[in-house]
């Protein structure tokens, strides 16, 4: 998928100055504003981008040489501004050397399914607030809505920066209020013994275990590295990207470090696609039996963790909430007979020990 991706960028380039026809100003192609003065002179004079073009000569085809040359110019100056090649240049330039091949394949699939196709052959100084507001308005579905603003609000600030803009239209938008949204319930815990024991041995045992005591988002734990286990400290470290407290390292406990060593496999560790582990998972919670999401693992996590005794700030820098009101939030939904002993019970010693060698100024 990210082939496919790199090879859409590179075509992209390649032919960019090939089939584009950027708009002229009106009158330049047919010459229509050549006139002969009355002393003889021939004169160009034209209105563009609110600013009046003279070109005086005794000579028509000199002053024709020079409206050609101007549509030339400003042919150029209007395909570097295309969306479609602004895209390109923050994406190659900006974006794309500081995040991962999971991150990489999120980008390319927002860009050019969504933000490329609807706005990319017009100007970018042309695109308006409005336009971008319905359009977000439009997505049926909330994750592509957050990612093709988030996208597009990055375009512009690099647009703006680089003076390509001198208003930013992007700065007023906001995500649609969600009415649909239901709340994500975590597993219970007889869903969670019911989950466990039917993915034992599974190709996605280590991927779905990971997911339920580390509490990572599906793209952090696809980013995964082996690397990324500090044994001296007994950390972890969370290729995060979704908010400010995203990336971290948090305490991982011995069990789990054997656990992960044990089955190690072949550079990269999970293997797989974000697409394939959302239908997998899905598949096999709905064959079991249990009407949840691959999402509600982490949020099972944050209720597990609770029910160990975590407190609040210790659980948000676990997670890598932004806030701790979305922490504080997930829990909630579980039943409330859950008892530390029944995690312990099923999970052993996965889950670190809040209770060992935690550093204070963090877990309090």
């Amino acid at each position: 998928m990210v082939a496919k991706h790199k090879a859409q960028f590179t075509l992209l380039e390649e032919t960019r100055n090939k089939n584009e026809k950027s708009p002229t100003p009106k009158g330049v192609d047919e010459m229509k504003n050549i006139y002969k003065r009355k002393d003889g002179r021939f004169e160009y004079s034209k209105m563009i981008n609110n600013e009046r073009i003279y070109f005086i000569s005794k000579y028509k085809n000199v002053v024709e040489k020079k409206v050609r040359e101007l549509k030339a110019q400003n042919k150029k100056l209007v395909n570097i501004h295309l969306l479609k090649n602004i895209v390109l240049e923050w994406y190659n330039n900006f974006k794309k050397n500081n995040i991962g091949a999971k991150a990489q394949e999120s980008y390319n699939n927002t860009l050019f399914n969504y933000i490329v196709p609807t706005f990319g052959n017009k100007n970018i100084v042309k695109i308006t607030f409005k336009e971008l507001q319905l359009y977000i308005n439009s997505i049926s579905k909330r994750r592509i809505q957050e990612l093709v603003c988030q996208h597009l609000k990055a375009i512009f600030a690099y647009a703006l920066a680089n003076r390509y803009i001198t208003i930013n239209p992007t700065e007023a938008l906001k995500l649609p209020k969600n009415t649909n949204k239901k709340p994500i319930k975590p597993l219970t815990i007889k869903e969670q013994k019911t989950l466990l024991k039917a993915i034992k041995g599974q190709p996605l045992e280590t991927f779905i275990v990971f997911s339920l005591v580390l509490g990572t988002r599906r793209n952090e734990t696809l980013a995964f590295k082996i690397e990324d286990i500090n044994l001296q400290r007994e950390e972890i470290h969370i290729n995060g990207t979704k908010t400010e407290n995203a990336e971290r390292d948090i305490k991982i406990s011995p069990a789990m470090i054997d656990y992960l060593l044990s089955h190690n496999h072949k550079a990269p560790y999970f293997n797989y696609t974000s697409d394939y582990v959302t239908k997998h998972v899905t598949k096999t919670l709905k064959e079991l039996g249990i009407n949840k999401t691959l999402h509600a693992l982490r949020h099972t996590t944050a209720t597990n963790l609770y029910y160990l005794g975590w407190k609040d700030k210790a659980r948000q820098q676990y997670l890598g909430h932004a806030n701790i009101l979305t922490t504080n939030n997930i829990y909630t939904y579980i039943e409330n007979d859950i008892t530390k002993a029944d995690i312990l019970a099923l999970y052993g010693n996965l889950y670190f020990n809040i209770d060992d060698k935690i550093d204070d100024k963090n877990h309090n």
